[in-house]
């Protein structure tokens, strides 16, 4: 056995590569499926990953299809070998890869309605898993605030707690609306699995209660919130050799008093403190 994690991935995955191709070798039609998802999850082996999945589908594995559009999805250029993938799942009997085609078409400038169509498509299947998706979409696109905000009520319905986070965005911007938007970012606050999650949630429930008029809330929010923003920049700033001048305990009595004062205050805040990456849409699924 070797020492390091990474050289017993490396070895268990050749091991298992050699016993993939020596089925197929003999006849194992079945095992090119497993090969090119071996092979999908190794960087600079996705040609290979495409060639297995079309033996496979040449083969009459026509579950493959979705699979191959992963690869493909990933790849610059192959957007439309993608789609034509994953249109030929859903012709097989994916409804997964419904949702994943409205992923697709999701990044695909002039294509909103075909997303939202597929979206549709796979929750009418039975596939909740769209709701998050559709309602990012619906978001993003403007114009379709009761259409976005029933979307995610129905993600989480089927319960996919990260919908909190971008319904508590939705929320914040519409008028007289802060307090709903407030117990969506509890709910992110409370479902945060990492601490960039409970970051985004804490801070921006923070700054609602300050245009609620809920100063004490706020300051408990931001207490949470804040020294993990600290944190993170910290180590950020010394990845680049940089230090703070200023004590650790001492900058977040100060961002918290700064943060408390006035909207302008939390907008500053907001850019000395930036949020990690908010919401996007989910990956392309994998299973059939």
């Amino acid at each position: 056995m070797t020492a390091g994690g990474g050289d017993e991935r490396t070895d268990h995955d050749h091991d298992a590569e050699a016993r993939y191709r020596a089925a197929i070798a003999d006849g194992d039609t079945a095992a090119l499926a497993s090969l090119g998802l071996l092979l999908a999850d190794q960087p600079g082996r996705e040609d290979e990953a495409e060639a297995a999945y079309r033996e496979a589908i040449a083969a009459g594995d026509t579950g493959v299809w979705n699979l191959l559009g992963t690869v493909l999805a990933e790849l610059p250029g192959r957007e439309g070998d993608a789609e034509h993938a994953y249109r030929e799942a859903h012709a097989a009997g994916s409804t997964v890869a419904l949702n994943n085609l409205g992923s697709l078409l999701h990044e695909q400038p002039d294509r909103f309605d075909e997303a939202q169509a597929a979206y549709r498509q796979a929750i009418a299947a039975g596939y909740r898993n769209a709701w998050y998706n559709l309602g990012l979409l619906l978001h993003k696109r403007g114009g379709h605030a009761t259409e976005a905000e029933h979307a995610y009520r129905e993600a989480l319905a089927a319960g996919d707690t990260d919908a909190w986070f971008p319904l508590g965005l939705l929320l914040t911007a519409q008028p007289g609306r802060l307090s709903d938007a407030a117990a969506a970012y509890r709910g992110a606050a409370d479902a945060a699995d990492t601490p960039a999650e409970q970051e985004r949630a804490t801070l921006s429930l923070g700054d609602v209660l300050v245009r609620l008029g809920d100063k004490a809330g706020a300051r408990a929010a931001y207490e949470m919130g804040i020294p993990l923003a600290m944190r993170r920049m910290t180590a950020e700033a010394g990845f680049r050799g940089m230090t703070f001048p200023v004590a650790p305990m001492a900058r977040i009595r100060i961002a918290i008093n700064r943060r408390l004062r006035t909207r302008r205050a939390i907008d500053r805040l907001n850019e000395a403190l930036p949020m990690p990456p908010g919401v996007s849409r989910r990956p392309p699924y994998r299973d059939g």
